[in-house]
């Protein structure tokens, strides 16, 4: 059952990094409870300075890259 609080963004930002997707690479989404960081900070937050989440890294940001 899919949260409402917590959508899933089909475009997903390229840069978007959590650990499952390196423990298992059928593991392409990341859940409500995974640790997100952006690729190009290797932080929480993006190079806008914005947090690190899977509804707010869209394409509405400058730094999204597409799959």
């Amino acid at each position: 059952m899919e949260n409402s609080a917590f959508p899933i963004v089909a475009a997903r930002c390229e840069h978007l990094r959590w650990k499952g997707m390196f423990v298992d690479p059928s593991n392409d989404t990341p859940d409500e409870e995974s640790v997100l960081w952006c690729f190009c900070t290797q932080l929480g937050q993006g190079p806008d300075g914005k947090p690190v989440d899977r509804a707010e890294c869209s394409p509405a940001r400058t730094c999204y890259a597409p799959l």
